[in-house]
């Protein structure tokens, strides 16, 4: 399995972008968002986590203070009300996006 898209440098995710035929969908697959992170579709250019989109998630504790941050201990999906306060798109709007 790749890593998860937080553990790549900005090297690696430039070297897939210029390797070409790359979309956000393609990338969330081989890349996807961490597993504590309950943001629909983080790892979607500029709709997606821009923290994470601009390589500034190191681990769970760069998102402790993310009210979509997804505790071990409370393992609660999204709530209708976040995600209408976010006006989260249905998933798979953008997979079919160029990077």
């Amino acid at each position: 399995m790749s890593k998860p898209f937080h553990e790549l440098t900005e090297a690696e995710f430039k070297a897939l972008v210029k390797a070409g035929n790359m979309t956000w969908g393609k990338c969330a697959e081989i890349h996807p968002q961490p597993s504590w992170c309950e943001y629909p579709g983080a790892v979607n250019g500029e709709m997606g986590c821009w923290s994470l989109m601009d390589f500034l998630i190191a681990g769970p504790e760069s998102c402790t203070e993310c009210e979509l941050f997804r505790k071990k201990a409370n393992n609660k999906p999204l709530s209708k009300s976040v995600a209408r306060r976010l006006h989260v798109q249905q998933e798979g709007d953008l997979d079919n996006l160029d990077i």
